[in-house]
């Protein structure tokens, strides 16, 4: 929802689509990340911050490693360009999969 009301706001700021969409994207990748971070710790109990952070970072040299291995030049902002875009994928993905699980286990576990 956010990402769609973001993608609005920006169109009508720029009117190009994928310019808008990229800005959504950007503007929305914490907040997903930050939702997933708390949706864990109420469904499971565990706070798993510390725990992204590092797997963010581990993306964050591989692709760097695979820039070096690649072009022998390493582009610092493409990476953490694509590393941001990445973790809108998986990170948005797993909020829809952790609204699913939530709403299973209430609904179920009655917890």
């Amino acid at each position: 929802m956010a990402t769609w009301l973001t993608y609005l706001f920006s169109y009508k700021l720029t009117q190009k689509q994928i310019k808008s969409f990229h800005l959504a994207v950007y503007w929305t990748t914490p907040l997903y990340l930050i939702a997933v971070t708390l949706m864990v710790e109420m469904i499971i109990g565990v706070s798993i911050a510390g725990v992204i952070m590092i797997l963010l970072l581990i993306l964050l040299i591989g692709i760097l490693f695979l820039q070096w291995k690649q072009q022998t030049e390493v582009l610092l902002f493409k990476a953490i360009k694509l590393t941001w875009r990445i973790s809108f994928l998986a990170f948005g993905l797993l909020y829809g999969m952790l609204i699913i699980t939530g709403i299973l286990q209430r609904i179920f576990f009655n917890i």
